[in-house]
């Protein structure tokens, strides 16, 4: 995740979502990203039993008021 601004970004939550039915804590706090610069969000995934070649994940950021811009 990439700051874009010249200020510090203050804690904010993300939110892990699948179509699929792996299995994971589905919440990530970002405590501070400083402006300018960029930080690693990483999620331990424990694949279905089930094959799934299709699954689908997204990050979603679940603290209001943050924005997201586009890549």
């Amino acid at each position: 995740m990439a700051n874009l601004s010249p200020t510090a970004m203050t804690p904010f939550n993300l939110q892990l979502v699948t179509d699929g039915l792996s299995e994971f804590d589905p919440f990530a706090t970002i405590t501070e990203i400083p402006g300018g610069d960029t930080v690693e969000a990483i999620f331990e995934v424990v694949a279905s039993g089930s094959p799934n070649p299709a699954e689908i994940f997204r990050v979603d950021i679940a603290t209001a008021g943050v924005n997201r811009l586009r890549p």
